[in-house]
């Protein structure tokens, strides 16, 4: 019933807080409604953002809040509902406060929360390039599920970036230590002019230790084609994912298409029992398109240490490989003296 509520809303008349027909946050006001009914939601969501900011009226904030979930912008969305429900104070009715925390159990199930703790405290703290407070903050940071850059500045201390993969309900705690500027020292004259010593042939000792081992092939036995098999497995899940997400993504898209069309009929009057329907399968649709983004992240991964292992397996050992071939060739003449032996 979301939209359904929103389309109420949005047709309210602004003249209830007193503003005419030329003031500025009317003007925003009358082109957000336009929007909406143009079912540009991205501009009537920019329009009724301006008009809040020129006139603070609290109610505005319920709009905002509403289409930043119908965007699928859960954080901004509770961000509003919570502002909107402390702004209005007394003045909103009792069964909208219930329906408005209502919504905001609702966008929370698609919401992950990250805590940023640093040292020293007092550092400005940013996620994903906007700026949210400094610390010690007040709290956790609600994000919508995946992935965050989280930035960390203090005035005289090494800037410091993470990203952080956020799942919906998961909560990522993040303590960041700030290294102080470090004065740079001019280079020493005697150091730069100072010749290098020769360097020492390595001793044998070295040169064999270096060689390749039995052990090295045995662990090279199971890592290389472990490899390949994680390498595999990654990449079908990469290509399964990546369907998943994007069908789903598609569905999600023609479902809000059908509750916008149903909350707008031409009769006049919504059409309830069409509407809960394509909001039952946009919430289904979203939750499929997490799991596909879930499962290429995974495939991503698995890929990454399936490479890994087959980087990581010791180099094969010339002599072992080749003996064979050596000793079934010696002998023989090919205009090249093959020898039995390293």
């Amino acid at each position: 019933m979301r939209l359904l509520i929103a389309a109420i809303c949005l047709l309210a008349p602004a003249s209830s807080h007193g503003q005419g027909e030329g003031d500025p946050s009317r003007v925003h006001y009358d082109r957000g409604v336009e929007a909406f009914r143009r079912h540009d939601l991205d501009s009537a969501l920019a329009e009724f953002e301006a008009a809040y900011r020129i006139s603070r009226w609290y109610k505005l904030l319920y709009n905002i809040g509403q289409l930043n979930a119908a965007l699928g912008r859960p954080a901004k969305a509770v961000a509003a509902f919570e502002a909107y429900l402390t702004e209005g104070g007394d003045e909103v009715p009792t069964a909208r406060r219930r329906d408005v925390r209502a919504e905001i159990d609702r966008e929370y199930a698609y919401l992950g929360t990250i805590i940023v703790e640093t040292e020293p405290i007092g550092a400005d703290v940013s996620v994903d390039g906007e700026a949210v407070g400094r610390t010690p903050l007040p709290g956790p940071l609600p994000v919508a599920s995946g992935r965050h850059v989280v930035e960390v500045r203090l005035a005289d201390h090494e800037p410091e970036r993470r990203e952080v993969d956020v799942v919906s309900g998961a909560e990522i705690a993040i303590h960041v230590g700030l290294a102080l500027v470090a004065a740079r020292p001019a280079p020493s004259r005697e150091v730069e002019d100072k010749p290098k010593p020769p360097e020492r042939e390595p001793a044998l000792s070295t040169a064999l230790d270096r060689a390749p081992r039995a052990s090295d092939e045995r662990t090279r036995s199971w890592m290389q084609p472990l490899g390949i098999v994680v390498g595999a497995v990654g990449i079908a899940a990469i290509g399964t994912g990546a369907v998943v997400a994007w069908r789903s993504a598609e569905d999600a898209v023609a479902a809000r298409s059908a509750a916008a069309t149903a909350a707008h009929s031409t009769s006049g009057t919504p059409d309830l029992a069409v509407y809960d329907k394509a909001r039952h399968d946009y919430d289904s649709a979203r939750t499929w398109n997490q799991w596909g983004l879930r499962a290429t992240a995974a495939g991503a991964a698995l890929s990454i240490v399936g490479v890994v292992l087959m980087i990581a397996a010791p180099p094969r050992d010339r002599r072992t490989a080749l003996a064979p071939f050596w000793e079934a060739e010696s002998g023989r003449s090919f205009g090249v003296t093959l020898q039995a032996s390293w």
